[in-house]
């Protein structure tokens, strides 16, 4: 775990990215990034089974 001043510093950090993302969502009407889903059910439907 980060301690003292570099957790304070990291989570700055964090909070101005997240607002970024928030405000470029907002401004653009896009979302930021995309998101890829994989997995059981998109496995299931194709008719592949995955191991116990």
């Amino acid at each position: 775990m980060i301690s003292g001043e570099k957790q304070v510093l990291a989570q700055g950090a964090l909070d101005a990215w997240a607002l970024g993302v928030v405000a470029f969502e907002l401004l653009t009407r896009r979302q930021a990034f995309q998101m890829i889903v994989q997995g059981k059910d998109t496995v299931s439907e194709r008719g592949i089974l995955p191991p116990d």
